[in-house]
C-alpha cells in the first residue's frame, strides 16, 4: 500500500496519465465516425430482419386463420418438438455422464502426471465434453421453434375470439 502511494506522489505517474489520456482522446476521435457507420449498418441490418420475421409470423397466423384444420398438426408438432428436446438433453447428460459410470474412480487417473491412462482418458473425455453440447444446441434450437409455433397459436386463438365476439352479439 505505500508502495501505491508513493507511486502516486511521483511527477512520472501523473505525466503518464496526462499522455495516455490525450492519446484515448486523440484515438476517439478517429474512431468515432468509423464505429458510428458500423452502429448504423447493424442496426438497420436487425431492424429489416425483426421485420422480416413479423411479416413471416403474420402471415403464419393467416394462414391458421385461413385453414383451422393446421391447429391439431401445429399442437401435435409443438408436442414432438418438446418430446425431442427432452430426449437431446438426456443425450447430453448421458455423453457428459457416462465415461465415468463404468470407473468410478477414473477421475483419479486424471490428477495423475505419471500414469500411462491419463492423456487418453484426458482426449477421451474432453472430445465426449465437446461432443455432448450438439444435442444440446438441437434441442436449444427445438425448443426455440416450439415457443414460435405457441405464440402463432396463442395470436390466432386471440384473434378468433375478437372476430367471434365481434360477431356474436
Amino acid at each position: 500500500m505505500d508502495e501505491l502511494i508513493k507511486q502516486f506522489q511521483k511527477p512520472e505517474w501523473w505525466i503518464s496519465v496526462v499522455v495516455v489520456g490525450l492519446l484515448i482522446n486523440i484515438i476517439s476521435d478517429y474512431l468515432k465516425p468509423t464505429l458510428d457507420s458500423f452502429f448504423a449498418r447493424f442496426s438497420s441490418k436487425v431492424r429489416q430482419t425483426s421485420e422480416r420475421q413479423k411479416l413471416v409470423f403474420e402471415s403464419d397466423v393467416q394462414n391458421l386463420i385461413n385453414n383451422p384444420e393446421q391447429l391439431t398438426s401445429l399442437k401435435l408438432e409443438t408436442l414432438r418438438l418438446n418430446i425431442r428436446a427432452i430426449l437431446l438433453i438426456v443425450v447430453c447428460l448421458m455423453l457428459d455422464k457416462l465415461p465415468m459410470m463404468p470407473f468410478p474412480y477414473s477421475f483419479i487417473f486424471l490428477f495423475q502426471s505419471n500414469s500411462e491412462v491419463a492423456l487418453p482418458l484426458r482426449l477421451f473425455l474432453a472430445i465426449l465434453g465437446l461432443f455432448s453440447f450438439i444435442p444440446l444446441i438441437y434441442a436449444l434450437a427445438n425448443l426455440n421453434r416450439e415457443r414460435y409455433i405457441n405464440q402463432v397459436i396463442k395470436s390466432y386463438e386471440k384473434r378468433v375470439n375478437i372476430i367471434q365476439s365481434s360477431v356474436v352479439p
